[in-house]
């Protein structure tokens, strides 16, 4: 069915305002695309590394990816950022796990301290916010075993 005809059959208000709420959304898409694929390349870049010194600037993009994201329900767009919050936290563990963050070589980092060290709420239940997820820490552990095993 062609647009015009549709516009016959539905409210010009409401054809409108779902225009705009699409627009809306893609822009809002097209944002935290930037933003994840900003912190794509800083993960990249301190999982070469894996030295302390690299994460901060991070730690800065999932700032931007925060303030962003906690403006829309959270679970709708947080495909756009899954992996690459998983990326972020396997880097954040792997380098407290070889001495980083002061902490003794072969220390796990607990979803607590990531989230400290990220600056972001962890498992947020009570409201629509971007926060780090358990599902999100739990494939960033099993990439650190995986790399651990490779390493042995």
């Amino acid at each position: 069915m062609s647009s015009s005809v549709a516009k016959h059959l539905v409210d010009p208000m409401v054809w409108d305002g779902l225009q705009a709420k699409i627009q809306d959304d893609t822009a809002t898409k097209d944002q935290l695309r930037d933003i994840v694929q900003e912190l794509e390349k800083r993960v990249e870049t301190s999982i070469a590394g894996i030295e302390e010194n690299l994460l901060p600037p991070v730690v800065d993009q999932i700032g931007k990816l925060s303030e962003v994201a906690s403006q829309h329900p959270y679970y709708k767009f947080n495909n756009l950022w899954l992996r690459s919050m998983q990326d972020a936290i396997y880097a954040i563990i792997f380098c407290a796990w070889n001495g980083g963050f002061n902490k003794a070589e072969g220390t796990l980092l607990q979803i607590e301290e990531v989230g400290q060290i990220m600056k972001i709420p962890v498992n947020v239940k009570d409201r629509d916010t971007f926060h780090l997820t358990i599902e999100e820490y739990l494939h960033a552990l099993v990439s650190l075993i995986d790399e651990l095993v490779s390493l042995k």
